[in-house]
């Protein structure tokens, strides 16, 4: 009801469609409050794989940067549920 209200005022536009296309992920961290409000942890972990990448510079197609992205969120997953990474990229594959 608010959103449709917010929407016909021109100033609170912009934020109603925030608010209308977060959803329900609005209110993740009330349902359960075991989950930070911030994301820096994630922020921190993609930092050293950001700098790697940069420094080899040898990701110059999409293709080989999306590939590279994937496998290194899945192993930093891997590494924070403490599974053995080595093992389950071996079945992966």
């Amino acid at each position: 009801m608010w959103i449709t209200h917010a929407e016909a005022h021109q100033n609170l536009r912009k934020f109603a469609t925030k608010i209308k296309n977060g959803g329900e992920d609005w209110f993740t961290p009330i349902l359960y409050p075991e989950m930070r409000l911030d994301n820096n942890e994630a922020e921190r972990s993609l930092r050293p794989l950001v700098v790697l990448r940069k420094i080899i510079g040898c990701l110059r197609s999409e293709v080989g940067k999306r590939d590279y992205e994937v496998m290194m969120s899945l192993i930093s997953t891997w590494k924070k549920q403490q599974k053995n990474t080595f093992s389950i990229l071996q079945a992966t594959l």
